[in-house]
């Protein structure tokens, strides 16, 4: 049986639930025992906006393209390191490279 598909009926809802989703606790708490701010790609808030854009195109695509191809691969040439550090807000969030593997 299909899901149904939530009403957009409350935009920021919504925005609020991609904007928890860029922040997937596991991955972050493990960033941050690992790494320094420093060594996360120095972002803006305008990257979580592009980021939530990036994860429904990923959607989209992983599920029109295997109709199609048997096999398909996802290269992102502009990729960062895998996680931002947003600077205004001092927030982690995860970048294209994990949300690739993790999202769709």
């Amino acid at each position: 049986m299909k899901e149904k598909r939530q009403s957009l009926s409350d935009p920021l809802e919504w925005l609020s639930r991609k904007l928890e989703t860029l922040k997937m606790k596991d991955y972050i708490l493990k960033i941050e025992k690992e790494f320094d701010r420093n060594e996360l790609y120095q972002a803006h808030t305008w990257t979580a906006i592009k980021l939530i854009i990036f994860m429904w195109w990923l959607t989209v695509y992983s599920r029109i393209v295997p109709k199609h191809f048997k096999n398909y691969w996802y290269i992102d040439l502009l990729s960062s390191s895998g996680a931002n550090f947003i600077q205004e807000t001092k927030d982690i969030i995860l970048g294209s490279p994990l949300l690739s593997y993790l999202v769709p």
